[in-house]
């Protein structure tokens, strides 16, 4: 009787560990196909900025019309953040994933017929679309994928799309000279998103979908219904106010730098690169102020850290572009890059349950991305109005300075009540 308990046990225990292993796997591969996915979420904006003079001449465009290419998708991540979750109520958080991967790619594919003005701003919205969805619900699934680990797999997956735009900021000047057009160089990133679309695919086959998991009020579990935001929340329009600054700093830089250095005399390649090397950065950014958040729960000194080094960076280019502008470039850069993360983070840290995180995440991502979305047009109209780059480039350093003072008010005991 002995032996077949100790049988029935040992039998258990293998079988324990067996499921550990295939759980670990799939959770492998699930960060494998985040990381993939996230990689899809710049290069359709960010191939832009390094032919977008080009584009402008071309097409016969002002300044602040050419930057609708930046603003429009930016708009959409703001206003189509709110109806994510909606959306993957009714076909699953993964299936949601997966058709905005497919919505980005047939965008960007449409983008070879790009010579029409009427197609490119078309296509952008559509862009905006699909990352608005991704963007907003990437979040829970790593919260329900990687509980423990979500600091870790959000820094992640942040460098990730950082990356994104890096490869598209460095690639798409050298494939327009290989296809000869710069319409052609903007439509080839769709290869990127076909992967991302099928790699996806392999991940979520089988597994099942997160349009059953709603509450009797209809609301999907971890996320919020945009009637239950919480508009009455002083910190949670602070947080909101806050997030949009950095977006605005990232989408203005990601449009303008290029463009600010080509007016210098530099090259599409040289310029391309440098937006390059500010990207990679941004990554370094990220991952450092990863490694600084796993030490303290209160982000101040983070925060503090990177706005100060978005000023320095900021004020350089301001006023002596040319003198280190790699050194320039790579101090805002990383200063970004780790802003990003902050505020990818400061939701989680005020809200009190995942339920509210949800709820708040959800307001912070679209009313900081409509914000955002002045950014470019804001840059593009200063530009003309100022016939150069330094004024729109104090401008940045302006909003690094209040965000600089706003973030001394983030203390780590604080939360947000939502009704």
């Amino acid at each position: 009787m002995n032996s077949q308990t100790d049988d029935s046990d040992s039998a258990w225990v293998f079988s324990s560990i067996s499921l550990d292993q295939v759980n670990t796997k799939r959770h492998i591969f699930v960060l494998l196909g985040l990381l993939v996915v996230a990689l899809n979420l710049r290069p359709a904006i960010a191939s832009v900025s390094p032919v977008l003079e080009q584009i402008r001449i071309d097409l016969g465009l002002s300044y602040g019309t050419v930057s609708l290419l930046t603003t429009l998708p930016t708009i959409c991540m703001g206003v189509f953040a709110l109806t994510a979750a909606p959306i993957a109520q009714r076909l699953g958080q993964e299936q949601t994933v997966l058709y905005a991967v497919i919505l980005i790619g047939f965008a960007t594919a449409v983008r070879f017929a790009g010579t029409h003005v009427s197609v490119l701003f078309a296509t952008a919205i559509v862009v905006g679309i699909g990352i608005a969805l991704i963007q907003a619900l990437l979040p829970a699934l790593v919260d329900r994928y990687f509980t423990d680990r979500a600091d870790l797999v959000t820094s992640l997956y942040t460098a990730s799309l950082i990356g994104g735009a890096a490869i598209a900021a460095a690639a798409t000047v050298p494939i327009e000279r290989m296809l000869g057009s710069w319409s052609a160089a903007l439509g080839s990133w769709s290869v990127l998103a076909v992967f991302g679309a099928i790699f996806w695919g392999i991940v979520i086959r089988g597994q099942s979908t997160t349009a059953n998991r709603s509450g009797a009020d209809g609301t999907v579990e971890g996320e919020a219904a945009a009637t239950q935001l919480p508009w009455r929340s002083r910190w949670a329009w602070i947080l909101s106010v806050f997030y949009g600054g950095s977006a605005f700093l990232y989408f203005a830089t990601l449009t303008w730098l290029a463009p600010f250095y080509q007016s210098l005399g530099w090259s599409e390649e040289l310029s391309g690169f440098l937006l390059t090397v500010f990207t990679v950065a941004e990554i370094a950014g990220t991952l450092g102020v990863a490694l600084l958040t796993s030490l303290s729960s209160d982000r101040r000194p983070a925060l503090v850290l990177t706005l100060v080094a978005c000023i320095i960076g900021f004020g350089a280019m301001a006023w002596i572009p040319l003198a280190s502008p790699w050194i320039w470039a790579t101090i805002a850069g990383a200063g970004i890059g780790g802003l990003f993360d902050l505020t990818l983070l400061l939701p989680i840290d005020y809200a009190p349950t995942p339920e509210t995180t949800g709820k708040l995440s959800s307001m912070v991502v679209g009313i900081g991305y409509l914000l955002s979305a002045l950014g470019p047009v804001v840059i593009g109209r200063l530009r003309s109005a100022s016939d150069g780059y330094v004024v729109p480039f104090l401008l940045l350093v302006g909003i690094c300075v209040i965000m600089l003072i706003v973030s001394l008010w983030f203390q780590p005991e604080n939360t947000i009540k939502v009704r």
